[in-house]
C-alpha cells in the first residue's frame, strides 16, 4: 500500500489535544505536520472534546465532536456520551462513519494516565480502549503515539494498557524507561519502539517581531535587557491548599532572586489556559498567585491573552533563560536554544530521561519539593554563568532529537503499509 493512496487519518488525543495546553498541542502539531509531509493531500480528522474552527485553521485539521462530555459536571454518574440511555445516537454514528472512511487511527498522548479514575466507559484509559475497540470492529489499524507516563498502579489500568498495546500496530514511546515499565506488564516487545518526545520535533519560531507584537498588545514594557520566562503549574489534583501556598511562595522567592541577582525581569508565559473543569488548570491564575507574593512586582509581567500555540512559542525568542515545573515548557525552551532549569514537583521521571538526552547535567534539574532555596538559587547562578555553553549543548543535541521526534511518523506509516 503506497502512501499516495492514503486519504484520511483519524487523530484522537487520549486526554489532552485541543484543550489549550501548549505542550500537548506541540505534540499534536508535529504529528499533523509530519503526516502531511509524508502523505501529501491527506485529510486529518480530529476527534475533539471541543471542536473549534480557529484550532482547525492553526493545525490544518477538521474537528468533530468525540464521545467525551463537555465538562466534568455533565459526566458525573454517566458513561461516555452515546453510551447512556437517552443519548442522541447521531454522534457515535458520525464517529463510526469517519473511522470507516479512514485509513488508520492515531491515539495520541498518555493513554494510561491515572490522574482521573479509570472505570468502565469513564477515564483516560477507558477512552482510549473504547476508541481502539471501535477501530478493531471497523477493521481499521490503530497506533499509540507519543506514549509516556508514570509506572501504572491499578490492575484495571494495567489490563487496559495490555489490551491497547498488544492490539496496536505500533506504540511510539518518548523514553526507554517507560518501555521497560510496559514490558513488565506482558506487552509484546515488538509493539514498542522508543523515539523522543514529539514536542522536540517542533520548528522554532525565530521571528522576534511576532513575539514583540503580542508583548505590545499586552502593554508590557521591559526596562531590562534580560528577560527570564517562567511558568509554574499548580498540581491541583495532588496538592493541598497548604502545599500550594508553600510552593508558590518558594517560586516567588526564586523569581525575586533572579531579578535581584541577575538584573532580569520576569515574564510569566502560561502553558495551559484551559479552565472548564478546574480553574487551577489555567496557569494564568497560578502565575498571578506567585506574582502577588513577590517583592519585585514592578519587574514581573504576565501574558494574559488566551494564545494559540504559535503565539506562546513566539515568546521564546525574547527569553534569556526559562524556569518551569512543566516538562513541555523545558522542551519548548530547548527547541528555541534557550537555557532552562527544569523543576520537578514530585515527578523526577518526567524530567531526568529527556535531560540526559539533551546532554544536560543535574545542575539544571531541581527537585522543587525537596531542595532548599539556597540549593535552588545556586542552580540559577550556575545556569546563568554557564548559559553560553549550555545553549551550545542544547542546540547540538536538538539536531538529533528533532530528527528522531519527527521520524516516528514515517515509522508509523511504514508499519501500517506493511500490515496492509
Amino acid at each position: 500500500m503506497g502512501c499516495n493512496i492514503m486519504k484520511k487519518i483519524i487523530i484522537a488525543g487520549a486526554s489532552t489535544y485541543g484543550v489549550k495546553n501548549a505542550g500537548d498541542d506541540a505534540m499534536f502539531n508535529v504529528l499533523c505536520e509530519t503526516l502531511k509531509e509524508e502523505i501529501p493531500g491527506v485529510e486529518l480528522v480530529f476527534l475533539a472534546r471541543h471542536p473549534n474552527s480557529k484550532f482547525d485553521k492553526v493545525f490544518g485539521v477538521r474537528s468533530i465532536k468525540n464521545f467525551e462530555h463537555n465538562n466534568r459536571e455533565e459526566s458525573l454518574g454517566r458513561f461516555f456520551y452515546g453510551f447512556n440511555d437517552g443519548d442522541d445516537p447521531k454522534r457515535l454514528g458520525l464517529i463510526k462513519k469517519e473511522i470507516e472512511d479512514s485509513d488508520f487511527v492515531v491515539i495520541g498522548g498518555n493513554s494510561f494516565m491515572e490522574v482521573s479514575e479509570n472505570e468502565f466507559l469513564r477515564g483516560v484509559s477507558s477512552y482510549s480502549s473504547t476508541l481502539a475497540i471501535m477501530a478493531k470492529i471497523l477493521g481499521k489499524p490503530y497506533v499509540l503515539y507519543g506514549v509516556h507516563g508514570h509506572p501504572l498502579k491499578t490492575d484495571l489500568t494495567k489490563s487496559m494498557a495490555r489490551f491497547l498495546c498488544n492490539n496496536s500496530e505500533l506504540v511510539t514511546l518518548r523514553e526507554d524507561f517507560y518501555r521497560e515499565e510496559l514490558l513488565k506488564l506482558g506487552i509484546k516487545s515488538n509493539k514498542l519502539k522508543t523515539f523522543a518526545d514529539p514536542a522536540f520535533g517542533l520548528n522554532a519560531i525565530k521571528d522576534k517581531e511576532k513575539g514583540q507584537k503580542i508583548i505590545d498588545e499586552e502593554g508590557i514594557k521591559f526596562n531590562s535587557k534580560i528577560v527570564i520566562g517562567v511558568c509554574f503549574r499548580h498540581m491541583y489534583w495532588l496538592w493541598s491548599d497548604e502545599d500550594y501556598n508553600k510552593y508558590s511562595a518558594k517560586m516567588a522567592e526564586l523569581c525575586d532572586y533572579a531579578i535581584e541577582k541577575i538584573g532580569a525581569e520576569i515574564l510569566f508565559i502560561p502553558n495551559c489556559t484551559y479552565n472548564i473543569d478546574d480553574i487551577h488548570e489555567d496557569d494564568r491564575l497560578t502565575c498571578q498567585f506567585v506574582k502577588d507574593q513577590m517583592r519585585n512586582k514592578d519587574k514581573t509581567h504576565i501574558i494574559k491573552a488566551d494564545l494559540e500555540l504559535p503565539g506562546k512559542l513566539a515568546m521564546y525568542s525574547h527569553l534569556d533563560m526559562v524556569l518551569s515545573n512543566r516538562r513541555h515548557v523545558s522542551t519548548a525552551a530547548a527547541t528555541h536554544g534557550v537555557p532552562f532549569i527544569a523543576m520537578s514537583t514530585g515527578h523526577m521521571w518526567q524530567f531526568e530521561p529527556f535531560m540526559k538526552r539533551l546532554n544536560l547535567d543535574s545542575q539544571q534539574l531541581i527537585s522543587f519539593v525537596d531542595e532548599d532555596l539556597n540549593s535552588m538559587k545556586k542552580k540559577i547562578d550556575y545556569v546563568w554563568e554557564n548559559k553560553k555553553e549550555i545553549k551550545e549543548r542544547i542546540v547540538k543535541s536538538m539536531v538529533e532529537l528533532k530528527a528522531i521526534a519527527r521520524g516516528q511518523t514515517k515509522e508509523i506509516i511504514n508499519v501500517i503499509k506493511g500490515k496492509k
